[in-house]
């Protein structure tokens, strides 16, 4: 309340709001933190498959290619390092062409049921993708948001499958079978 001349009733003091420029912000800057927090969706590779019906749940994506033995020699031992229940997708690229020409044609359902026997898994988990040239095998581990939280180049040595080990226990989908030997 102000002071009042002798006699006259004290008046309230009007209250208002003021916003200053540094509200305004940090408003700005909290929010922009949550967005980047949520993130946003993913918009994949061009070439590669809708992974919309996978979302839910953490999967991996496999990269391979016809002409890729790596890629067959080194699933055996990553299928047996995997928790059960991850979903595993495998990506049937196509073959480079010869000396850096036109790529192969795109697998159909023929080459994709050849590299599910090859690889012995089942038919609908091989998916054709016209993606681009990656090296090979390649391995993605994507959350349930369908982002992707673990990428490797190459054959998985241990160095490669504890920190694979890692981000699927930060995904919620690891067990103690497939904790590599002496990791915690």
């Amino acid at each position: 309340m102000r002071a009042s001349r002798i006699g006259e009733r004290p008046r309230p003091r009007r209250r208002t709001l003021t916003l200053n420029v540094g509200f305004f912000i940090g408003m700005g800057l909290v929010l922009a933190l949550a967005w980047w927090i949520h993130g946003d969706e993913p918009p994949g590779l061009r070439g590669e498959p809708d992974f919309s019906p996978l979302r839910g749940e953490p999967f991996l994506v496999v990269y391979g290619a016809p002409s890729c033995d790596a890629c067959v020699d080194a699933w055996p031992a990553l299928r047996d390092s995997l928790p059960e229940g991850l979903r595993v997708v495998h990506l049937l690229m196509r073959d480079a062409g010869p000396a850096g020409g036109p790529a192969g044609p795109l697998a159909d359902a023929q080459a994709l049921r050849a590299w599910a026997r090859r690889l012995d898994v089942p038919g609908d988990a091989v998916l054709p993708a016209d993606a681009v040239r990656r090296t090979l095998p390649t391995v993605v581990l994507r959350d349930a948001r369908a982002r992707w939280r673990f990428e490797h180049a190459g054959t998985l040595d241990a160095a490669a499958q504890q920190r694979l080990q890692r981000a699927l226990r930060l995904e919620g989908v690891a067990t103690d079978a497939s904790r590599a030997p002496g990791e915690p």
